[in-house]
């Protein structure tokens, strides 16, 4: 009977170990190693023992096979090794590069996070054990960048600014009787300093949109050209199926964040595209790309009088609203959401009430993603 091969979970909830510079140790040793060695010949029987490390439901892993060549000084008495030291994190590097795309763009490895890591590969050479080796982290195991760090203390700096009227768009005869009919929220938390600012400018553009009885509009021209002309900057986007930087990466988060809001107001939705990859920001189903020139997101408005959109930013959120005229709604509100019929497929439905009652529960689409890559 073939023996099934265990995994270890790791959970760091605290560090032992705290260093300022990149040198990895388990211990501190004032003689001389007894010998040198590497990891693939400390390992040689159990070359397919895996380091899978999880983020955000996410995992990257390498095997002992990768980490063959990495040195080690080894220590012990009598020919018996109590201790390994790694002696170069060279092979590391690009692991350590991956976990840190996985938690998000201005997100970094904290040092005794690495340690800790480090210390289990060191632990498994001296010990000798086969059982992969897991970790599951969280975002107390990172630190933002030094240019998020400064962004985000630039904007505490910043006065609290009030959203101005956005009916004041609408003849003062009727304004009074708007109020917000759909909406969504979804947080940018994490993110780079420039895919903030794409999304506030998508946001400001679409702010005040007034969109009247049977007219639509595009959501990708309404966001204007993704130009530095139009301040746009450049940021992370999805492309053939990898995360690349682009002029306007983040104002997908934007349009899906519209398609929602536009979705909960009972709108009708003309054209949407899903990404190739899921979104961080929103469930399976709910999200909406937009790519000029060959994905758009087109919303009509069948009511018999003009909705209001507004759109704005505030820490680290993105909200759209959809405002309607309550007195001609007669009780129906809409509730947009999704089914996962797998781990990268769901299906979304709008359900439909009236007056507080749920009349339907419609299907919407259903959406198909590629796995995120390494």
């Amino acid at each position: 009977m073939k023996k099934l091969k265990r995994k270890v979970l790791i959970i760091l909830t605290a560090f032992v170990v705290t260093v300022s510079s990149p040198i990895f140790l388990s211990s501190v040793h004032a003689e001389e190693a007894i010998t040198k060695s590497t990891v693939g010949e400390m390992k040689a029987a159990a070359l397919n023992q895996k380091l899978i490390v999880s983020v955000k439901g996410k995992t990257v892993s390498l095997t002992m096979k990768d980490l063959s060549k990495m040195p080690l000084d080894l220590y012990g008495d009598n020919g018996i090794f109590r201790d390994a030291v790694v002696t170069d994190m060279g092979l590391l590097g690009t692991f350590f590069q991956k976990i840190e795309k996985k938690a998000g763009d201005s997100m970094r490895l904290k040092a005794e996070t690495k340690v800790s890591i480090v210390t289990a590969i060191q632990q498994t050479v001296v010990k000798g054990t086969t059982d992969d080796l897991v970790f599951s982290l969280t975002e107390d195991h990172f630190e933002k960048t030094k240019e998020e760090k400064k962004e985000e203390k630039h904007e505490e700096k910043q006065p609290a600014e009030e959203r101005p009227n956005v009916l004041s768009v609408l003849p003062p005869e009727i304004a009074p009787a708007y109020q917000i009919q759909g909406s969504c929220t979804t947080s940018f938390k994490g993110s780079t300093a420039n895919r903030k600012k794409n999304i506030a400018i998508a946001a400001a553009n679409l702010n005040g949109l007034v969109l009247e009885p049977g007219a639509s509009f595009s959501v990708s021209e309404q966001f204007k050209p993704r130009t530095s002309a139009n301040g746009y900057r450049t940021a992370g986007t999805y492309e053939a199926g990898k995360i690349v930087q682009a002029m306007g990466g983040g104002i997908c988060q934007a349009s899906s964040t519209t398609y929602n809001a536009a979705m909960n107001s009972g709108l009708t939705i003309l054209e949407r595209h899903q990404h190739s990859m899921p979104v961080h920001y929103l469930p399976l189903g709910l999200d909406a790309a937009i790519s000029s020139g060959s994905k758009d997101l087109k919303i009509r408005n069948d009511y018999a009088f003009p909705v209001v959109f507004e759109a704005y930013t505030k820490g680290n959120n993105l909200t759209v609203n959809v405002y309607t005229d309550q007195l001609q709604m007669n009780g129906y509100s809409f509730r947009f959401h999704s089914v996962k019929k797998g781990s990268l497929s769901a299906k979304s439905y709008l359900e439909i009430s009236k007056d507080g009652r749920v009349t339907e529960d419609r299907f919407v689409a259903s959406s198909k993603y590629m796995p995120l890559s390494e």
